[in-house]
């Protein structure tokens, strides 16, 4: 005998999706592809590795965040924050794009992350 599965309210269990600043690589060595491992030493601690493992991810994949960071509404990252993301939160990657350079003469580029917060599907 099967016990019948427990539904989800969905209007309980909303899960923002937005970009967030995931970190930044060094342009001068080699492609700027999926798998590619985020600068782990910046300069400053704001510009550490958001996301674990600290490498760009493909979409699909489900990261850890390491460091709080803002879930912004817009994809400049300027905009509205939605909510903060803790350390520890899950999160489903939906794309990944290179942002900026960090300064007009340095060696790195900031890479952003359209995210979704994850729910229990992603505890697997």
């Amino acid at each position: 005998m099967t016990s019948p599965k427990p539904t989800v309210n969905s209007t309980k269990s909303v899960n923002p999706t937005g970009w967030i600043w995931i970190g930044m690589v060094n342009k001068t060595s080699g492609s700027l592809s999926v798998g590619k491992k985020l600068v782990l030493q910046p300069s400053s601690p704001k510009q550490f590795p958001r996301i674990e493992p600290p490498v760009i991810p493909s979409p699909g994949t489900i990261v850890t965040v390491k460091y709080e960071v803002n879930l912004m509404k817009e994809k400049s990252l300027s905009g509205k924050t939605i909510v903060k993301l803790k350390k520890g939160e899950k999160l489903v990657i939906l794309k990944v794009e290179p942002f900026s350079k960090v300064a007009k003469n340095s060696p790195y580029i900031k890479w952003k992350a359209q995210v979704r917060k994850c729910n229990s599907i992603c505890n697997k």
